[in-house]
């Protein structure tokens, strides 16, 4: 009996020290993608360094599945940007529901309606777009916003909700921001640090549906405002064609990509960074900053309330201002 007990001791130190072994292997791994892949390679050495930290490695040797372990160090490397990822690689075996509970984002996308989720036009002319992603850009994506512009051409003012919105696809961003400028104008360049290869992104000279090149616009964003949707309201502000109204957005500005840590893990590092070309910067870790700060609950009905204000104060017709005012008495009842 006691050779049974002093066996069994001995398997569990030794299954102990092969997962620390593991544990040891991933986290070098990490760093070594880390250092040759993240954009930001100022920030590598205190990223790098934090892998060290003793509690961290605690956690992971205690984590009962690679599921939990891609979890945690998700969230230590979040800490540092956003758009750090940690998971299982995917295989035929995979039991989707079980270990990987979301949905593919664009795959999500592409089955709910390009993200598009509400479209109205209020009382007082005033147009109103939400939605929560930035789908790929193709044939089917192009033909259901340029419905949405076609319907919202003849609006007074536009409205376009981000709070909710988690981002996408950066050629979407630059496709939509065509609809509200004039001519070809460059929105963005994004930077690959491994590569040392700058891409620029412009928008459409021409392109169909209604041009709102002039219609003022309002963009909400808040705290889940994420990503590409920070890059289309953060263009759009600098070039001083949209008023920002919310809450400082999420603050992740560097897209990222995926690269193996191990046979069964995968890391998604920010590889690129965006440049704006009139700031020669970016909203990493600082977020888009709302030109009206608010509640981001109440920022749908401030950006009404702006918006119906801006009209009355341009209109000279009789009929637009009595609409506007009728607008405005319904909205001071709401209060």
């Amino acid at each position: 009996m006691l050779r049974i007990v002093y066996t069994a001791i001995l398997f569990v130190v030794l299954a102990a020290h092969c997962k620390a072994s593991d544990i040891n292997a991933l986290l070098e791994a990490t760093k070594q993608n880390i250092n040759q892949y993240y954009v930001l390679s100022e920030s590598i050495p205190n990223i790098t360094t934090s892998l060290d930290n003793t509690e961290l490695q605690h956690a992971l040797a205690n984590a009962t599945s690679e599921q939990e372990i891609g979890n945690i160090l998700t969230a230590h490397l979040e800490g540092f940007d956003k758009h750090f990822t940690v998971q299982p690689i995917p295989t035929a075996n995979t039991k989707e529901k079980a270990t990987f509970p979301k949905e593919p984002w664009f795959t999500k996308l592409d089955r709910k309606n390009a993200g598009l989720r509400h479209v109205e036009i209020k009382q007082g002319n005033i147009g109103y777009i939400e939605f929560w992603g930035f789908a790929n850009l193709n044939n089917n994506t192009q033909q259901k916003f340029n419905n949405v512009m076609q319907l919202l051409s003849d609006v007074d003012g536009l409205i376009i909700d981000l709070r909710e919105n988690g981002g996408g696809s950066g050629e979407m961003v630059s496709w939509l921001i065509s609809y509200f400028v004039k001519g070809r104008v460059h929105t963005n360049s994004f930077y690959t640090r491994y590569t040392d290869v700058s891409n620029d992104f412009y928008t459409e000279k021409n392109i169909d549906g209604g041009k709102l090149e002039s219609v003022p616009l309002y963009i909400l964003v808040g705290q889940n405002t994420f990503s590409a949707a920070e890059e289309f309201a953060y263009n759009l502000k600098h070039m001083g064609r949209a008023t920002i109204i919310g809450e400082p957005s999420k603050g992740g500005a560097n897209p990222w990509r995926w690269f193996p840590l191990t046979d069964n893990m995968r890391i998604g590092i920010p590889a690129t960074r965006a440049i704006n070309p009139i700031t020669q910067t970016n909203w990493e870790g600082k977020g888009v900053i709302p030109n009206v700060e608010v509640n981001e609950q109440d920022a749908l009905e401030k950006a009404y309330e702006i918006s119906l204000k801006t009209v009355l104060e341009n209109t000279e017709s009789a009929y637009q201002k009595q609409d506007i005012e009728n607008a405005l008495s319904e909205l001071r009842l709401d209060k």
